[in-house]
C-alpha cells in the first residue's frame, strides 16, 4: 500500500519493478488509515513513523522501519 502522488503502476514499471508484487493498493490523497486496508496476520514495514504508529495502535501487530528488515530474516 502507498500514499504515493502519481500511481504507482507507473513508478515501479519505470523502475522496472512491475509485477513484483501481488496487489498494489493506493491510497491517492485519501486520509484513511493504512490500518484500514491491512488484514489477516500481518507485519507492517513502513518508513514513516506516524503510518507505523497509527497501524500499531488501531491492530496491535508488530511494526518495523525498513532498517530493521534484516533483523527479521536472522
Amino acid at each position: 500500500m502507498t500514499r504515493h502522488s502519481t500511481p504507482p503502476e507507473e513508478t515501479l514499471a519505470r523502475h522496472r519493478l512491475s509485477g513484483l508484487f501481488d496487489e498494489v493498493v493506493w491510497l491517492n490523497g485519501s486520509d484513511v488509515g493504512k490500518s484500514s486496508v491491512i488484514w489477516g496476520r500481518a507485519v507492517f514495514i513502513d518508513d514513516s513513523f506516524s503510518e507505523r504508529r497509527e497501524v500499531s495502535q488501531a491492530l496491535g501487530i508488530p511494526v518495523f522501519d525498513p532498517s530493521a528488515i534484516e533483523a527479521l530474516l536472522e
